[in-house]
């Protein structure tokens, strides 16, 4: 049957230390046994502990209440969470009110200390160190006064218990990200791409007294799904890009569809990795009446509003050639238009845009899309083989021809719907 009693360490914490010892001047040797901290175990053998391992019995599930504390005189937490098997992204909401404090999350040996903040946005310290968060004017001297040896706690059933083994913490100056005034609720994502590990750790370091905290941890789940143009160097380039991309957003501010400051954004729904810094083309996400967002560190920073006049960027059913050209009224994205200056070819509208133009929209014509568009191709054989084309014709028949070595066939078929290992070559609009 376990025991609890006061040991020493050699180190700053169980993790790091290699034997346990039962007087302060670590003379005497703690008996040969398992040794626990809450969150790991070590077996000493011989006045040597072995290497550490993780109590996934002891980690409370994902997905309940907020974890809430209030320490008068400072204090190590630690909290195990026991994810499950399924994957996506896990939300940690902390709450770290004024007096600063650090926070770090531990998950398959990756150390995760990013956040967006409510009212600052993103966050972040030193690399694979905890994150000092908090109100500038409440730093007790964090950095000055290190190292700081503090209680160990552990959130097992609900509760926080004191360990036995104090943690030493030293606080370095890169550590700290503090702010004018609280920074509010602060969202850290957490990628669990796969079912295993099912175990995370986080840690929360109150240097200071009169700390409190709050933090929320979710299960993992996919992340909201939304539609965008590329990334963009400027918001003008962003206004003309095409809206072809779909990314992810954990909302900090936003919600319902909409976007809000501060945001998280991702390329992928496990939340694994962020959008490249830029700007982007999301009217449709964005809050009105903006149409790009900006980001910086895979957080949205800033909203604005296109002006596109009356031009539009198009692309010519066949071979994806584009041109700008202008509006006397609105279109759609999507829409299949005519041009005043050009004879018998169809193209699509593919995004707006501040460009020049170079024609006009003389109609829109009823086409669902440029595959019920008919165009004329090439398609020359240059192998030693008889090759077959097969495709569909203007009435939406099937036809099919061959090629024989060293021959060109000319034929008159709908956009995408030509199949061959030949390559087809557009050659003009419509068909004679």
């Amino acid at each position: 049957m376990a025991t609890s009693s006061t040991y020493y360490l050699n180190g700053p914490s169980l993790g790091s230390a290699t034997a346990v010892f039962t007087d302060p001047n670590l003379a005497l040797c703690a008996p040969d046994g398992f040794y626990f901290d809450g969150v790991i175990v070590r077996e000493q053998v011989s006045c040597v502990l072995l290497p550490q391992q993780l109590c996934p019995a002891c980690a409370d599930a994902c997905g309940g209440f907020p974890i809430s504390e209030y320490s008068a005189t400072g204090g190590y937490y630690e909290i195990a969470i026991e994810l499950g098997s399924s994957t996506g992204a896990v939300v940690i909401e902390f709450d770290p009110y004024t007096v600063p404090l650090g926070v770090e999350v531990i998950y398959n040996g990756v150390v995760y200390n990013e956040m967006s903040s409510t009212n600052f946005g993103y966050l972040a310290g030193a690399a694979n160190l905890p994150t000092y968060v908090g109100e500038t004017a409440s730093d007790c001297g964090i950095v000055a006064n290190s190292p700081h040896v503090l209680d160990k706690y552990v959130f097992y059933g609900g509760v926080f218990t004191v360990t036995a083994f104090p943690e030493t913490v030293n606080v370095l100056s890169s550590q700290l990200d503090l702010t004018a005034t609280n920074p509010g609720p602060c969202f850290i994502v957490i990628p669990k791409t796969s079912p295993s590990p099912t175990t995370m750790q986080i840690n929360i370091i109150a240097a200071c007294p009169l700390s409190q905290f709050d933090v929320t941890i979710a299960c993992p789940v996919p992340l909201t799904t939304f539609s965008s143009s590329d990334v963009n160097t400027s918001a003008l380039l962003a206004c003309a890009d095409s809206i072809d991309q779909q990314y992810f957003v954990e909302y900090v501010n936003g919600g319902a569809g909409t976007f809000g400051l501060y945001d998280w954004v991702f390329q992928d729904v496990n939340g694994e990795f962020v959008l490249p810094d830029g700007f982007y083309h999301s009217p449709s996400s964005c809050p009105p009446p903006n149409d790009w967002f900006q980001v910086q560190n895979g957080v949205i920073v800033q909203f604005g509003t296109c002006v596109y006049g009356n031009n539009y960027r198009i692309s010519r059913c066949g071979d994806g050639q584009e041109l700008i050209v202008s509006s006397a009224s609105p279109v759609n994205l999507g829409d299949i238009v005519t041009l005043t200056g050009v004879v018998d070819c169809v193209y699509s509208v593919i995004a707006f845009s501040g460009g020049t133009a170079v024609d006009s929209i003389n109609a829109v014509i009823p086409f669902v899309t440029c595959d019920d568009i008919c165009n004329t191709y090439d398609i020359t054989n240059n192998t030693l083989l008889t090759e077959g084309v097969s495709y569909l014709d203007c009435a939406g028949a099937p036809q099919s021809t061959t090629v024989i070595p060293g021959a060109t066939a000319t034929i008159c078929a709908k956009t995408n719907s030509i199949v061959t290992n030949l390559t087809p070559v557009f050659t003009v609009c419509g068909c004679p």
